[in-house]
């Protein structure tokens, strides 16, 4: 689901422009580089044109199969960060998908530190492990 830079020392990018009548996409297409030095597909980035936001993701296996597909829809600002509200991934091989509609969602806040204490439950014993 995240979306991982490209190595530059590893991988080698590929730019596309896909424009049809309902849509306009840059698509980055990153390959690794086999052991021929053939390009060998890894991931796709999907940006629309009009505001470079990522709308897509695919990721790819050795033979170029499908892996999983993600997208990326209704974009909002969140102290100053953009986060997709929706978030739609299917994973081929797995046979399932899921989706994250996001309603609400507050970025970089302050947390004291007794967010993070966890009192012990009455009547569990702590035990270590080693």
């Amino acid at each position: 689901m995240l979306i991982q830079p490209a190595n530059l020392a590893t991988e080698r990018i590929h730019i596309e422009d896909d424009t049809d009548v309902d849509h306009s996409w840059y698509i980055l297409q990153i390959t690794k580089r086999g052991p021929d030095d053939t390009d060998l597909p890894d991931r796709s980035v999907w940006f629309n044109r009009f505001d470079f936001r990522v709308v897509r993701q695919r990721i790819f296996d050795e033979k170029g199969l499908i892996v999983s597909d993600t997208k990326y829809d209704k974009w909002e600002g969140f102290n100053g960060i953009l986060f997709p509200m929706r978030i739609e991934a299917a994973f081929k091989k797995e046979g399932f998908g899921f989706v994250i509609n996001t309603s609400d969602l507050k970025m970089n806040i302050e947390l004291a530190d007794d967010k993070f204490t966890f009192p012990q439950p009455e009547g569990f014993k702590v035990q270590e492990i080693k």
